[in-house]
């Protein structure tokens, strides 16, 4: 089974869903943010997100909803000192 790929960024991207890992207690938890647009203008009108899962669950839900979106890219923001779990995925480090 092919592992899922994603790309490290420190900011929140308008032009991919991203998800943001961050610490709550002892666990990890995953935010999905996505930028909504209005149609006619192509404007950015809202920022939209799912509520917290573990941090499996949200990037699982992430590959599930990309297919539904205008994106073609998930990128992670990794917070409060998150480190990446290989057994998420591949993560591309474009930031170094």
């Amino acid at each position: 089974m092919e592992k899922n790929r994603f790309r490290l960024v420190n900011c929140m991207a308008d032009d991919a869903i991203t998800v943001r890992l961050r610490r709550d207690g002892k666990r990890c938890i995953g935010i999905l943010d996505f930028p909504t647009f209005q149609a006619s203008t192509g404007r950015i009108i809202r920022s939209d997100f799912l509520p917290p899962f573990p941090a499996a669950v949200a990037l699982l839900k992430a590959t599930q909803i990309q297919p539904l979106t205008p994106y073609r890219e998930i990128v992670v923001r990794l917070e409060d000192g998150v480190e990446w779990m290989p057994f998420w995925g591949d993560l591309v480090n474009e930031l170094k």
